[in-house]
């Protein structure tokens, strides 16, 4: 061959659609063949790596390679496939273009983008789109153990599962980009174990319990203690009518966040908490918060103890 081809050796086979050749290293030739494959149905071309040095298996596997890019140039899938890599930095660029054009908040941005870089890229960076499937997604859910994990322990499955969504997302962005033509089944993490919760019977005995315990002070205890003893009693009853969690939701609780209705219109409280995801959120219970409290907001200012 002559011009920039002349550093190869090559020889066109099947109907002139596979092109197979050698490249050639310091005036010598690489051992493995390579081709370039021409679809009839599609424009341009592709090139694999036969990594055959056997020019009949490097002819059988460029034919089932094109076999394969003409399935896929039929549905007008592209002829050159693309990494996971590729397709979840594309999908990252979308993602921040749409939290600037204020379509998905900043949070959800750099969330989906550290799982990502931190979790997705190191297992799934190499592979083909197109080649992960329901195994795949299995497979690094059995090995997910760094980020977000204690040392020495897998991630829980809450952690897995929003894992799972990234991914979803990236597969979602792969397929209205014609990547590929179905993502694979994506299950979530078998169901979460209930939070341990007081049967109604030890509710009510822990009320009495909390009733007595503020009514025993000692004598000589001063005054504030009772007030105490009153906000902590308020704090426990509190999470009981209310479901809000100990934590970041309780500890965000102030007495200016409490709203009380009228009677007319349902009698209840309003609670206004911070949750951990930084969103306000609002949980509505019963008034015998506190009536059965029995507590009145302190003239000085007292936030509900941490």
């Amino acid at each position: 061959m002559t011009g920039k081809n002349a550093n190869r050796e090559s020889k066109w086979c099947f109907n002139n659609q596979i092109l197979l050749f050698r490249r050639n290293f310091n005036g010598k030739p690489s051992p493995n063949w390579h081709a370039k494959i021409k679809v009839p149905a599609s424009k341009g071309h592709i090139k694999i790596s036969t990594r055959s040095r056997y020019q009949a298996e490097a002819l059988r596997t460029a034919i089932d390679e094109l076999r394969k890019t003409e399935g896929r140039a039929r549905i007008g899938l592209p002829l050159k496939r693309v990494t996971f890599e590729r397709v979840s930095s594309e999908d990252l660029n979308w993602k921040r273009e749409q939290h600037q054009s204020h379509h998905c908040s900043e949070a959800s941005y750099l969330y989906h983008r550290v799982i990502i870089i931190e979790s997705l890229l190191p297992f799934f960076a190499g592979k083909l789109i197109d080649e992960i499937n329901s195994d795949s997604i299995n497979s690094y859910q059995s090995r997910r153990t760094s980020r977000g994990a204690k040392k020495g322990k897998k991630v829980s499955p809450a952690t897995l599962n929003r894992d799972n969504a990234a991914i979803r997302a990236v597969f979602r962005y792969a397929k209205r980009n014609k990547y590929l033509s179905e993502p694979p089944d994506i299950d979530n993490v078998s169901a979460f174990a209930q939070r341990p919760s007081f049967s109604t019977k030890e509710a009510e005995k822990l009320i009495q319990k909390l009733d007595e315990w503020v009514e025993g002070i000692h004598g000589f205890d001063g005054p504030h203690v009772r007030d105490y003893r009153r906000l902590f009693r308020l704090y426990c009853l509190t999470i009981i009518h209310s479901g809000n969690r100990p934590g970041k939701e309780m500890a965000s609780l102030r007495w200016e966040d409490l709203r009380q209705a009228s009677e007319q219109n349902g009698g209840y409280v309003s609670l206004f908490v911070k949750t951990s995801k930084r969103k306000l959120g609002e949980q509505a219970c019963n008034r015998t918060v506190c009536s059965v409290a029995g507590i009145r907001k302190p003239q000085r200012n007292v936030s509900l103890p941490r």
